[in-house]
């Protein structure tokens, strides 16, 4: 075999090999993209859970925040009635 041809081979075969290892490094790439969107998809269902959460906790936070709002003003009436009453007595 002549020089020139055993270049060629030896080129055909580094050409081989850097078509191998990015063949590899595709895959790898694309293994990891699918990893990163089950991830993706994970995190968002997580989110959108702790937004129902939020939503939930907001307005147990407004039912408590008004009842709180009406006890205040029904002691509020107590007291009133309260002083009346002592200040009516002698």
């Amino acid at each position: 075999m002549d020089e020139a041809t055993q270049n060629a081979l030896k080129q055909l075969d580094e050409l081989e090999e850097t078509v191998r290892r990015v063949a590899d490094e595709l895959a790898s790439l694309r293994a990891r993209c699918e990893t990163a969107t089950a991830e993706a998809e994970r995190l968002r269902a997580a989110l959108d859970e702790r937004g129902k959460t939020v939503r939930e906790l907001e307005r147990r936070l407004l039912d408590l925040q008004a009842e709180r709002a009406e006890a205040r003003h029904r002691v509020a009436q107590l007291v009133a009635k309260i002083d009346s009453v002592t200040e009516e007595e002698p």
